[in-house]
C-alpha cells in the first residue's frame, strides 16, 4: 500500500516501471536522489574544468601542468570506486552517496585557498576526484527496480547526473565567473577562487536533504531491515573479493574505460580544447563545453532504452550487441571530430559524438546487474573504476602529445579497440556474442 509504482514482491519489492513525475518514495524518490546527488557530486567536480585557462595563467603553469592536474583527479577516484562498491554492499547506498557528496564540498571550498602552486593545485585536485557518487548512484538503482527496467533507469539517472560536468561549464565559467570578476573589479585571480566556493553550498544541501528524505531499498535502509532480519548481513570483503575473480567484470572495466574514460577526458579538456585550437575565450569555451554535457540529459538514457530493447529481443546477447554498435560508433566519432579544423563542422560532429558515448555508458551499466546478482555493488565499483583509469591515461596521452588533435584521434582508436572486447563476455545462464547458453 506505501508503494506508488508496480511492483515484483518476489525480488525485494522492487519496481517494475518507472513514473519520471513522481517524486513518491520509496522507488521513485530513490531515483531522483541517485541523479541529483550524482549531479551536484559531477557539479562540483568538474566546477575547476572552464576556469583551467585561468587558473593556468594565474599560477603560471604550463599546458603539460594543466592535463597532469587532470591525471591525478582522475586518480584520485579510481581507489575511491573501488572502494564504494562493497561500502554500499554493506552499508547501503543512501548512506555512502550522501556522505561522499558531503565531502566533495571540503576540497572543492578550499581550492581558492589552498592553490598556489601546481603542487598544492594537483593535491586538491587528487582529494577532488576521489569524492565520487556515480558508484552508489548506479547501485541505488539496482536496488530499487528490477532489471528489465534496470537498464534504461540506470543510464537516464546516470545521464542526468552527468549534465553536472556539463551545467558547472556554463555556471561557474560563463556566469559565475564573469559575474565575480567584475565584483572584484577585475581580479581575475580573486574571481576563479571564489567561484568554487558556491559548488561547496549546494553539495552541503543537497546531502543533508537527501539524508533525511530517502531510502536504500524498497522496504527501507539496510540497518532497519538486516534488524528485522529481512536481508543478510553482507561482508564488504567477501563482496569485493567475487567481484575481482569474476571475469566479466574487468572486461567492462576495460570498455568503462573506453566511454566513460572518454568522457571524463572531454568534461575536464573541452573548454582547453576549443581555448587553444580555435582561439576562444574563457566564457565561449565554457559554453562549448556545457554544449558537449548538455546531451546526457537524453543519450545515456537513450543507451539503456537501447540496451532493454535488445535484451527483451534477443536476451543479454542484445545487449552485447548495442554496447558494441554504440562504442565502435562513438570511436570513428572521435577520429573525425579530431580531424576537423573548423569550429561549426567541430561543434557539430562534438554534439554527434557526445551522444555515442552517452549511449555507450549507459550499455555498459545496463550489462553490470546480470555479471554477479549478490554482489552488484562490488562489480560495478570495479566497472567505475574503469572509467577512471581511463580518464587517467587519456590526460596522459594529452600531456605529452604536441598536438592536441593527435591526442583526440589516439583516443577514439583506442575506444574501437575496447570495443572489440564485448564478444567475450560470457554471463552464466545466459547466451554471449561467442560464448554460453541461453537457459
Amino acid at each position: 500500500e506505501r508503494f506508488h509504482i508496480p511492483f515484483d514482491p518476489d525480488r525485494g519489492y522492487r519496481g517494475t516501471a518507472l513514473r519520471y513525475t513522481s517524486f513518491a518514495r520509496p522507488h521513485m524518490r530513490a531515483f531522483h536522489a541517485s541523479w541529483i546527488c550524482f549531479f551536484t557530486s559531477f557539479f562540483v567536480q568538474f566546477s575547476p574544468a572552464p576556469l583551467l585557462p585561468e587558473i593556468q595563467r594565474s599560477l603560471s603553469l604550463s599546458r603539460s601542468d594543466v592535463w597532469w592536474t587532470n591525471a591525478c583527479m582522475m586518480m584520485g577516484g579510481i581507489p575511491m570506486r573501488f572502494l564504494l562498491g562493497p561500502l554500499c554492499d554493506q552499508y547501503g547506498a543512501r548512506t555512502v552517496m550522501v556522505t561522499t557528496v558531503a565531502l566533495v564540498a571540503l576540497p572543492s571550498a578550499l581550492t581558492g585557498v589552498v592553490a598556489v602552486n601546481l603542487t598544492s593545485l594537483t593535491l586538491i585536485r587528487t582529494v577532488l576526484g576521489a569524492m565520487d557518487s556515480f558508484v552508489p548512484g548506479q547501485y541505488w538503482i539496482t536496488c530499487q527496480f528490477v532489471r528489465e527496467v534496470g537498464g534504461t533507469a540506470m543510464a537516464l539517472a546516470g545521464g542526468l547526473g552527468a549534465t553536472g560536468a556539463g551545467v558547472t561549464q556554463l555556471v561557474t565559467g560563463s556566469l559565475v565567473f564573469p559575474a565575480l570578476r567584475v565584483w572584484f573589479d577585475g581580479d581575475s585571480d580573486l574571481a576563479w577562487r571564489w567561484s568554487l566556493v558556491i559548488p561547496a553550498i549546494l553539495a552541503l544541501f543537497v546531502a543533508a536533504f537527501f539524508y533525511e528524505y530517502s531510502d536504500d531499498c524498497p522496504l527501507g535502509n539496510f540497518t532497519e531491515v538486516k534488524q528485522a532480519g529481512l536481508m543478510m548481513e553482507r561482508s564488504a570483503v567477501d563482496s569485493f573479493r567475487a567481484g575481482v575473480y569474476n571475469l566479466n567484470s574487468w572486461i567492462l572495466f576495460v570498455q568503462y574505460a573506453g566511454s566513460c574514460g572518454v568522457d571524463f577526458t572531454m568534461c575536464n579538456g573541452t573548454a582547453l580544447y576549443f581555448h587553444y585550437r580555435f582561439k576562444q575565450s574563457i566564457a565561449a569555451s565554457g559554453a562549448i563545453a556545457f554544449l558537449y554535457g548538455l546531451s546526457a540529459i537524453f543519450a545515456r538514457g537513450a543507451g539503456g532504452w537501447l540496451s532493454d530493447a535488445a535484451f527483451n529481443r534477443f536476451s543479454l546477447r542484445g545487449r552485447l550487441w548495442a554496447q558494441w554498435i554504440c562504442m565502435v560508433t562513438q570511436g570513428i566519432l572521435n577520429v573525425w571530430f579530431a580531424r576537423t579544423d573548423r569550429l561549426g563542422s567541430s561543434l557539430t560532429i562534438m554534439v554527434l559524438f557526445s551522444i555515442l558515448i552517452q549511449m555507450s555508458m549507459g550499455t555498459c551499466y545496463s550489462i553490470v546487474p546480470y555479471v554477479d546478482g549478490p554482489n552488484t555493488g562490488s562489480v560495478a565499483g570495479i566497472v567505475g573504476a574503469g572509467g577512471n583509469v581511463g580518464g587517467a591515461i587519456f590526460a596522459v596521452i594529452f600531456m605529452h602529445a604536441d598536438y592536441h588533435g593527435t591526442a583526440m584521434e589516439l583516443m577514439g582508436w583506442l575506444t574501437c579497440v575496447t570495443a572489440c572486447f564485448s564478444p567475450f563476455l560470457a554471463v552464466r545462464g545466459y547466451r554471449g556474442i561467442l560464448f554460453g547458453t541461453e537457459d
